[in-house]
């Protein structure tokens, strides 16, 4: 059996540069974003990008929490 490996995105320390999928702004080594382990790729900390992504599933999440009892 295989090792069990969520595909929710987390926020982690950047250890190599890179950018943002969504607006394309710079992310360099040391500093925070969203990673989706799924597609590899990055969210900046931008209210637009990583933070409005953290609200959405943070909605959906109490959402979920509250039709489903």
């Amino acid at each position: 059996m295989g090792r069990y490996r969520s595909t929710a995105p987390y926020w982690l320390t950047v250890k190599y540069a890179g950018e943002c999928s969504r607006c394309k702004a710079k992310i360099s080594k040391g500093e925070q974003a969203l990673y989706f382990s799924s597609s590899r790729t990055m969210l900046c900390k931008g209210e637009d990008c990583g933070k409005q992504h953290d609200r959405d599933m943070a909605a959906a999440d109490f959402d979920e929490a509250v039709y489903n009892g």
